[in-house]
């Protein structure tokens, strides 16, 4: 059998997604040794993957410098991904689709990935005649945000997410044979891509795998902080401070900060050591540090050092934060003032997570970073452990696809994942203010009925109109938002509801249905009555989609393909 062979972008800034590359590329070879991978990337993502040995393709001197172009539009420690960096970066995109159309004439391969190449993305697009193989796109987060009320940046920001959101049909990517994504659906903000457009988690639920979280290294291989110092010739003993700022030179700032702060640390803990790492970007000798404070350049196992450390002070990059988190090492984070991605989904995944402790550049003094590094001191991880076989997830996902398997939507179930917003309640909620009179038993006749249950928090009744089906004198209903809908949780807590059918109003208990097979048939039945009598007529259906995202018909339709993720209950009537 011919061996797969694959060729490999590296694309985006810095260096995180170069790592994460090589720890998937070994995962490949692991499941098929014979597989061939040739790479292409700009720097100094391809200084990192020579480094490792791998085969570098010579057309990648020409390939797009996009970390260049960042460092360019950088003021200080502040970037703005959507205003100067979209503007000037649109030559160095068409260099790296010039190149990628160059490698495709020249070498033959059996499978692309690309690692955030959304210019390569874009382009397979717009000009399908340039897919030679079968496509993987990998992602660490989804969709675009404006940082400033700047209206060219809003234009820019609505527009990328148009595209990537599919519209307000949510198209899916068709030049997409599989997406991957390093991370968790709670990772991927539960909101919409903009007005009209979809859902952003639920767009990724539909399109995209989620493989955890992806490491070059087992974090259990670094639980022995004393062996891991010893290894790398650090005292046992003494506090160590690492500080690191990734793979561009935004950062210089930074370091120069915790530089300034280190006789503060030294006044709190007079044995503290500190080290700085430049990364490849930035001169060692550019930056001016006190006596005892060690300046270092690039550092290729950045992360034995963070194993090693008593706490790290960080640039808020999604690789190095989680690998801090996976390490279980306290860390102090400054996310890049403006990065919508470091300040909207880093910290975001990170408070989420319950690590590190986030800090503003622009208004930190020396004195207050020192405090704050002197107070992580000592301090045990307290955040659960987060997965950390992504690598081999994505690997095995990839190597399906290079077998020939459909991998173009995720088997991800895509309902709606919190209670609807406080505009789409009124919306939903509207027939409890017409369910009265004849139009009560119009609405009985279309089986809905309405439920009264007793707020969890409040005490206070709240009632939820609801679709039906009778069965043994019961009347059998399902939470079409899931585990999330507040009457659900609400019952849950106390089980004694009031019911009205039409104009009859009585007492009941509500019960759970558990067994497996009931419930996928419930829901069958629920969602084909539902259809029958009380399916919403096109142009509301089109409302709810397009100003709510929220698709009434795949909803329905995935509660069939998936009944296990909606609760079904019977609501029993009781005695007199």
């Amino acid at each position: 059998m011919p061996s797969t062979r694959v060729l490999y972008i590296s694309g985006s800034v810095g260096l995180g997604h170069a790592r994460r590359d090589l720890a998937i590329a070994r995962e490949l070879r692991r499941l098929d040794s014979g597989v061939e991978i040739v790479w292409l990337a700009g720097e100094p993502a391809r200084q990192v993957i020579a480094g490792a040995g791998e085969t570098l393709l010579p057309e990648s001197a020409a390939y797009g410098d996009e970390t260049g172009v960042a460092e360019d539009a950088a003021g200080g420690f502040s970037l703005n991904l959507m205003g100067r960096f979209a503007l000037r970066a649109q030559s160095a995109w068409k260099r790296a689709v010039a190149t990628f159309e160059e490698v495709s004439g020249k070498y033959p391969y059996d499978l692309l990935i690309g690692d955030e190449t959304y210019e390569i993305d874009a382009a397979l697009a717009k000009r399908p005649e340039l897919k030679k193989a079968p496509f993987v796109m990998i992602y660490d987060f989804v969709g675009l945000d404006a940082m400033s009320r700047n209206p060219l940046e809003q234009l820019i920001t609505y527009r990328g997410n148009w595209v990537w959101g599919g519209g307000p049909r949510a198209k899916p990517p068709t030049q997409q044979d599989l997406a991957l994504f390093i991370g968790q659906p709670e990772d991927v903000a539960d909101r919409p891509f903009g007005f009209l457009l979809p859902n952003r988690r639920e767009y990724a639920r539909r399109y995209y795998h989620f493989v955890g979280y992806t490491f070059p290294f087992d974090p259990a291989d670094y639980s022995d902080k004393k062996k891991v110092r010893a290894a790398l010739g650090y005292d046992e003993e003494r506090p160590l401070v690492i500080c690191a700022v990734g793979g561009t030179a935004i950062g210089d700032d930074l370091l120069r900060l915790c530089a300034a702060s280190y006789p503060h640390i030294q006044e709190r803990a007079s044995d503290a050591r500190m080290v700085l790492v430049c990364g490849p970007r930035i001169d060692p000798a550019s930056i001016q540090v006190p006596s005892g404070v060690e300046v270092r350049g690039y550092v290729p196992r950045l992360y034995e050092h963070f194993a090693a450390c008593d706490v790290a002070v960080v640039q808020a990059g999604g690789t190095t934060t989680l690998e801090l988190t996976a390490l279980r090492r306290p860390f102090v984070y400054f996310p890049l003032e403006g990065h919508f991605e470091q300040n909207l989904v880093v910290a975001k995944r990170l408070a989420r997570h319950g690590a590190g402790e986030r800090m503003l550049y622009s208004k930190t003094t020396p004195e207050r970073l020192a405090e704050v590094v002197v107070g992580q001191l000592g301090r045990e991880a307290s955040w659960p452990d987060i997965p950390t076989d992504g690598a081999w997830r994505a690997a095995e996902l990839i190597h399906k696809l290079a077998q020939g398997q459909d991998l173009r939507e995720a088997t991800q179930p895509t309902f709606p994942s919190k209670r609807p917003g406080r505009v789409l309640r009124v919306f939903v909620k509207y027939p409890t203010r017409i369910y009265r009179g004849r139009l009560a038993n119009v609405l009985a006749a279309r089986r809905e009925l309405l439920l009264t249950t007793t707020g969890r928090k409040s005490g206070l009744p709240r009632t939820t109109p609801l679709n039906f089906i009778t069965m043994d004198g019961a009347y059998v209903v399902a939470a079409g938002w899931g585990t999330h809908a507040d009457w659900y949780q609400n019952l849950l807590a106390n089980p004694e509801v009031t019911v009205q059918v039409g104009k009859r109003r009585f007492a009941a208990r509500a019960h759970l249905v558990e067994e497996p097979e009931a419930q996928r048939d419930l829901v069958s039945q629920l969602v084909r009555r539902s259809w029958q009598l009380s399916k919403p007529p096109r142009p509301v259906r089109w409302f709810l989609r397009t100003v709510f995202s929220y698709d009434h018909d795949a909803v329905q339709t995935r509660a069939i393909e998936h009944p296990e993720l909606v609760p079904v209950i019977r609501l029993v009537p009781k005695e007199g």
